[in-house]
């Protein structure tokens, strides 16, 4: 009956044995899982752009002691920008001190536009133990610059306790399955290519699809283990031993240490706070009176994180300052055809780029416009039956007369449309030349209404342009940009500034010009000389006149005074 009751005790101490260990396996299986901590939001981890410079930082679940947040423009938090040591699990860069210090940073700090990585560490470790029995479970975070697949074998009966893609900064556990589950005197860790497929082997011959042993662990209690350990691309974030229970970081027994708890690995967001470039310069592509136009212009680029989908919104309207009654589209492309017909009269439009964070250029100076409903390119007639009266452009007697304009030719800089002087400019239609002056303006006037070639020169860059005269406005602009080579707007061409027939052309022209001047200089001065002699003629022939009337006036005092003496 003795040994009966004996067997009895010690089925219940083996019960309550298991029991026990269920109960540690369970709470220990718990505590690891909740180490699992996620950043947050997701924008702010996976590498997105965003034009918020000060962006609200998160790390979940809370349930520690303190937090600190750590953000860098690098990937080895080398040099950090912000270090912020709170009791919340969230942090908003540049915030005031609220719960929270900075060791790097300050309140009202913002982030330039770029790269960031960002992590979150805590300083508070669980009630632990020296390692004891050999190690059973470990919690590592892999700190590689890529994804890749990660293999864990023990080294006492080559058993994988382990083996999946991980990306950087990602944790993943294991438990030992040797005898008492445990992992034995120690691990091996292989790693190989992500992308790689199929069982291979550890020998090295088969490339960057070869498991490669990276490093190892010793598991056995025999040499240092626990939270802070780094081997290779590996750090021990927690770990159990058979019978001493939690690991105790590296340097502290059962103190606080400093655990990396989460980490963006990868870039984890990109500020952008910079608009794309402005889309000058929209011009109408349709022909006069057009109802439906379509407008054009240089496309944006944006440095950073590009340009959104849609890149353009575009507007018009009827008033040039765009004050009233404007209305506006979005597009793609750097065109636009209106899709309704356009009321008859004079529309302004213009056109700016957004990029992917909502970060809008500005409007280009100015507006292009376009008359709606007037006709072709002549002006009209005399609707008063040839009598010329009103001011109607004809000539009294029922034919129209040529109507004149004036053309301002403006040469400008291609990036910011500022005027530059002192570029030549000739007008081929009615070959005359002029100098920039210094608001880049070349004026010509008496010009006809149609189409006009211009080419200008500056330095040593030449361009070349058309432009149309309608008859509808007093004055026409044309625009001439000039910028590095190749950058020119869409509506001119650059052209060689040596052996091109355009400038061949110009230095002709300008050569015939110039040859017509002489020869209108030679024929005055010949006017001139024939002036003067028939003017040196006229007073000759007055003082001869004069003299023989003298003489004739003497002869007749004589014959006189000879007939009185008679």
């Amino acid at each position: 009956m003795l040994a009966r009751l004996k067997k009895l005790s010690l089925v219940a101490k083996l019960i309550f044995t298991l029991l026990a260990e269920l109960v540690v396996l369970v709470i220990i299986y718990t505590a690891t899982s909740s180490a699992n901590f996620v950043l947050g939001p997701s924008n702010l981890v996976n590498g997105s752009c965003t034009a918020d410079n000060t962006p609200t930082l998160t790390v979940n679940p809370s349930g520690v002691a303190s937090f600190k947040f750590q953000v860098d423009d690098s990937a080895g938090f080398s040099s950090l920008l912000v270090d912020y040591q709170t009791l919340q699990n969230s942090f908003t860069v540049g915030q005031a001190l609220g719960a929270g210090t900075y060791l790097t940073g300050s309140p009202g700090q913002t982030l330039a536009d770029g790269n960031y990585y960002w992590r979150a560490k805590t300083t508070e470790t669980p009630d632990c133990g020296v390692c004891d029995g050999q190690v059973t479970r470990l919690t590592l975070r892999y700190d590689g610059d890529r994804t890749t697949q990660v293999k864990v074998k023990q080294r006492s009966d080559g058993h994988v306790v382990f083996e999946d893609t991980v990306t950087p900064g990602e944790l993943f556990s294991f438990s030992g399955t040797w005898v008492h589950g445990v992992l034995g005197p120690s691990i091996n860790i292989y790693v190989r290519d992500a992308g790689c497929s199929g069982g291979g082997d550890d020998d090295g011959d088969n490339g960057s699809c070869t498991w490669q042993q990276q490093t190892s662990i010793h598991t056995s209690c025999s040499a240092p283990i626990g939270p802070g350990l780094v081997s290779g691309d590996f750090t021990v974030i927690a770990g159990e031993s058979r019978n001493g229970g939690s690991l105790c970081p590296l340097n502290g027994g059962d103190g606080e240490e400093e655990i990396i708890i989460a980490n963006s690995g990868n870039v984890a967001f990109r500020v952008d706070t910079t608009p794309p470039t402005k889309p000058c310069t929209p011009a109408s592509t349709s022909g006069l009176g057009d109802s439906t136009p379509t407008w054009a212009w240089n496309a944006s680029t944006d440095a950073s994180c590009g340009l959104n989908s849609p890149a353009y919104t575009v507007g018009w309207s009827q008033d040039q300052t765009f004050g009233s009654g404007v209305s506006s589209a979005t597009t793609n492309t750097n065109s636009f055809t209106h899709p309704t017909e356009l009321s008859n009269g004079t529309w302004y439009f213009r056109a700016k780029a957004v990029d992917v964070v909502g970060n809008e250029s500005d409007y280009c100076t100015g507006s292009t416009q376009i008359c709606v409903g007037c006709g072709g390119t002549n002006p009209p007639t005399d609707g008063n039956g040839g009598n010329g009266g009103n001011g109607n452009p004809t000539n009294g007697n029922g034919q129209e007369e040529e109507k004149t304009f004036d053309l301002v030719v403006r040469t400008v800089n291609d990036n910011d449309d500022s005027p530059i002087a002192g570029c030549g400019c000739m007008l081929f239609s009615d070959p005359r030349f002029s100098i920039s002056d210094e608001n880049g303006e070349c004026f010509f006037g008496d010009v006809g209404v149609g189409d006009h070639r211009i080419v200008c020169t500056c330095g040593e860059q030449t361009r070349e342009t058309m432009t149309t005269i309608t008859g509808n406005e007093p004055l026409t602009l044309a625009f001439v940009p000039f910028g590095a080579e190749g950058t020119g707007k869409t509506d001119s061409t650059l052209v060689s500034s040596s052996c091109s027939a355009c400038q061949r052309e110009f230095l002709n022209l300008l050569s015939r010009g110039l040859g017509v001047l002489w020869l209108i200089a030679i024929g005055e001065i010949l006017l001139l000389l024939l002036l003067l002699l028939f003017l040196l003629y006229l007073i000759l022939s007055r003082r001869r006149r004069r003299r023989d009337h003298s003489k004739q006036e003497e002869n007749k005092s004589g014959i006189l005074s000879l007939d009185r003496q008679t």
